[in-house]
């Protein structure tokens, strides 16, 4: 396979004084290449938005994870007796959902008056492609009223990661007539969505209700004796969509799988108003069915006189800036540059569920196969996924894969840890598609504490490493990578690009044991890819310090060109001491930083670094070596 030097040395023999583009340009229609790229990345970015919500969603998650973790120590500081210990969580839990629908949706509720001060209560509502407006009605009422909304909620979600726990602090359940009935007859407000998954996926932009003749919540209404309060939230479906495509295919999908299968689009900071219309008192003489048909209309009703038919997103996002005005155009960009390192996140994370998924299968379907072949494959699609999501983003770029060791060969790859190491998700789908090697990482044990992490460990060979068992990996011929600083430096590091290690030796003393070479590597730009906040850092240090757990605030995901070098090879020397060999491979690093780095870095240069020919970077470089 040929290195990256040899194409150049190649490139400028074959036509002479021409840029590395002019001659890539001789197979490849690079206008083409760049208009498509161009062209996709919007329709990307619509596919993508959506998991912003997911992952605000686990981040709800995970903070009810840790809330419970430290739930000894919250309960010794006040009496038990003195407060309900899930209410704290639920009302910072919802003061981050009402604000995140305030600053991107401008969120309102009209016709609050409707809901009873106190006493039960049914609302029966129309479920969007994602229901996110009731997460946001939830939390708006909870913060007024005092009052938790119970949730009906599709059986599927007790299979998602970490949701049972979501689940039984907001009192969201799949719910029977009698469960239903109880909680209404407890005094609670319960909110259910009729339509429920099937109108969620096949709903659209006419906003028909697709009820299917279901008159379960009319029977606990009626069993209950509680009002019915309709709900409808316009421009619901301007906010999220699916797809139009196959609609009859994914219709058979569904009913086979009964599982959300249809994809969703959008995201769209797009006004939204919930409507909450006139009670319906109970009425002992009405069916089930004819509830329904009452309720059904009241909700029509809200439709007809609220809602824009068909709905236009454009339109909707021009309701927006009429209540929201300069805030939301001041504060929009800057809670984005906040918001777009989750997505990257959420990649990372999406890992989980796809391995879980292939682990299902495989012991559904393919129990006798070769286990380690059926993972290689697994691992395989999500490299291309990575690379592919490198090149459009970042235009990734590897420089010095002919310092690795031949297959069977062992080495020891030590880098520095940006904000993200997302350079390292790269290099190791770089490795795997062109040299078709794996490299086995070291991660901080932190990661162990994500639910469902401990497959993708497996898989992808991450582990928290002793020095023990970061030798034997070596030993059997495997390429290893280790960041020294950790999440320290993830933290901590600035634009300087100051390796900060502590005095670690860790590494240098499983080198020496395992007798391989060490391979420096540094990624351009990692910085200006994302940063961490830089003030009251002395705050952070000593909450790291406590907790452990990474807590300085990322923000960026810009689309900077980033380029992983990696050095010469640093020789097993046994004359070396750990101390020693830990200063030379400093020093090496530091040698790359300083060789290929703009120190300090700069996010606007560094995104111009996209259009430069790899001819004009080396150019750069040794002007600036000479200098």
């Amino acid at each position: 396979m040929s290195s990256a030097d040899d194409v150049l040395t190649l490139s400028n023999e074959t036509v002479g004084n021409s840029t590395f583009f002019a001659y890539l340009g001789q197979y490849i229609d690079l206008d083409y290449s760049i208009w498509l790229s161009r062209l996709l990345t919007p329709v990307l970015v619509t596919f993508l938005l959506p998991c912003a919500f997911v992952l605000l969603i686990y981040c709800t998650i995970s903070f009810l994870y840790i809330y419970k973790l430290h739930s000894r120590f919250i309960l010794q500081v006040y009496n038990e007796g003195d407060f309900d210990f899930w209410d704290v969580a639920r009302t910072l839990v919802a003061v981050v959902w009402d604000a995140h629908g305030w600053i991107f949706h401008g969120y309102e509720v009209c016709g609050m008056e409707n809901l009873p001060e106190t006493g039960p209560a049914l609302i029966i509502y129309y479920h969007g492609a994602i229901p996110i407006d009731m997460y946001y009605f939830t939390a708006r009422i909870y913060l007024k009223r005092q009052r938790l909304i119970y949730t009906v909620g599709d059986r599927f979600l007790n299979k998602v990661p970490g949701w049972k726990l979501l689940a039984r602090v907001m009192k969201i359940s799949p719910g029977t007539v009698q469960s239903c009935a109880s909680v209404l007859r407890d005094g609670n407000m319960l909110s259910i969505a009729p339509g429920g998954v099937y109108e969620a996926q096949f709903g659209d932009s006419n906003y028909e209700l697709l009820w299917r003749q279901r008159v379960g919540f009319a029977k606990v209404a009626i069993e209950s004796k509680a009002p019915i309060i309709p709900m409808f939230t316009e421009n619901l479906r301007e906010g999220f969509r699916s797809v139009g495509l196959a609609k009859r295919l994914f219709i058979r999908l569904y009913n086979a799988v009964r599982f959300p299968v249809r994809p969703i689009y959008g995201g769209f900071p797009v006004k939204f108003r919930t409507h909450l219309g006139t009670p319906i008192p109970y009425d002992p003489a009405l069916s089930p069915e004819d509830l329904q048909e009452k309720v059904a209309y009241a909700i029509e009703e809200l439709i007809n006189k609220h809602q824009r038919i068909p709905g236009s997103i454009f339109h909707a996002l021009l309701d927006l800036p009429n209540w929201f005005g300069w805030m939301h155009n001041l504060s929009l960009p800057l809670l984005v540059v906040f918001l777009l390192p989750w997505l990257y996140v959420l990649l990372i994370l999406s890992s989980i569920p796809y391995l879980h998924l292939c682990n299902y299968l495989r012991l559904r379907f393919w129990k006798q196969s070769n286990e380690d072949e059926f993972w290689k494959a697994a691992r395989w699609l999500m490299a291309y996924v990575w690379n592919l999501h490198s090149k459009l983003f970042h235009g990734y770029e590897v420089t010095g894969l002919e310092h690795l060791p031949e297959t069977g060969g062992g080495a020891l790859l030590i880098y520095y840890h940006g904000a993200l190491p997302i350079d390292m998700y790269y290099l190791t789908a770089e490795t795997m598609l062109k040299c078709n090697r794996l490299i086995h990482t070291v991660g901080d044990r932190f990661l162990d504490r994500i639910p469902g992490w401990r497959l993708v460990s497996r898989v992808m060979n991450v582990t928290s490493g002793s020095v023990q068992s970061c030798v034997a990996t070596l030993r059997a011929g495997e390429l290893l990578s280790i960041a020294p600083g950790g999440v320290y430096e993830a933290q901590f590091g600035d634009s300087v690009y100051e390796v900060l290690w502590k005095n670690r030796t860790g590494f240098a003393r499983v080198a020496l044991e395992a007798k391989v070479p060490i391979i420096p590597m540094f990624t351009v730009n990692i910085r200006e890819c994302f940063r961490t906040v830089s003030f009251a850092k002395w705050l952070f240090v000593r909450l790291y310090s406590v907790l452990k757990v990474p807590v300085l605030p990322i923000y960026g995901g810009f689309p900077v060109k980033l380029r992983t070098v990696l050095g010469k090879p640093i020789p097993y020397d046994e004359s070396l001491s750990p101390v020693a060999l830990q200063e030379r491979v400093a020093a090496a690093i530091a040698e790359l930083v300083r060789e290929h780095q703009r120190v300090p870095g700069d996010i606007l240069q560094a995104i111009g670094d996209r259009f430069d020919t790899m001819h004009a970077v080396e150019q750069r470089e040794e002007e600036d070596t000479k200098l």
